[in-house]
């Protein structure tokens, strides 16, 4: 047994570095939950979290004041929604974060789909959560993701870059020099 942990202990790792790679996707449903998991990753949030939100019933108060929180702890924080009041009113309530009146129509349900996008959360451009409402029914389910590199945490940041940032226009000097999803210091309507 001691020759099996010495030679355990002898093995180098795979990747050649001590840090820990996680890449995971899990699925969520019910709207408590998926607030709950909302908050923890507004509250364990590092440099930045990017918001979206279609409905104005996800935006709770306990959700302002992690927002607010994280304002203070120095956090950028940028805000989307399709509901100029709801952008007003996020605008009062959390001062110091950017935001916007977002233009992306495929957030709403159609007339086709009764399905719309509910939130979507990225967090220090490396956690996703991702909601969708069913408009007749009212549930709500989800997606989560971690890892810088986890497929799924890369096209969710490319496309809120994309759609939410005009990153298709090259004459877009804002972004220049960033990598695909940094949204720090932008301010503008999208």
């Amino acid at each position: 047994m001691d020759e099996l942990r010495e030679t355990l202990d002898d093995i180098e790792p795979a990747n050649g570095t001590d840090s820990k790679v996680t890449h995971e996707v899990w699925s969520l449903s019910g709207t408590e939950g998926i607030t709950s998991r909302t908050l923890q990753l507004v509250e364990d949030a590092e440099s930045e979290i990017v918001l979206v939100v279609s409905s104005a019933s996800v935006v709770t108060d306990e959700l302002v004041e992690k927002l607010e929180n994280a304002s203070e702890r120095g956090i950028d924080i940028l805000i989307g929604t399709a509901i100029p009041e709801l952008c007003d009113e996020l605008r009062s309530t959390v001062p110091d974060a950017k935001v916007f009146v977002s233009e992306l129509d495929w957030l709403h349900a159609t007339d086709d789909d009764e399905v719309a996008i509910g939130r979507m959360l990225l967090v220090d451009q490396s956690t996703i959560l991702l909601s969708s409402m069913d408009e007749q029914s009212q549930t709500e389910r989800a997606i989560f993701g971690r890892g810088f590199e986890n497929g799924l945490v890369v096209i969710t940041r490319r496309l809120m870059a994309t759609g939410l940032l005009g990153q298709q226009d090259p004459n877009n000097q804002r972004l220049a020099g960033r990598p695909p999803g940094d949204f720090r210091g932008t301010s503008e309507r999208y």
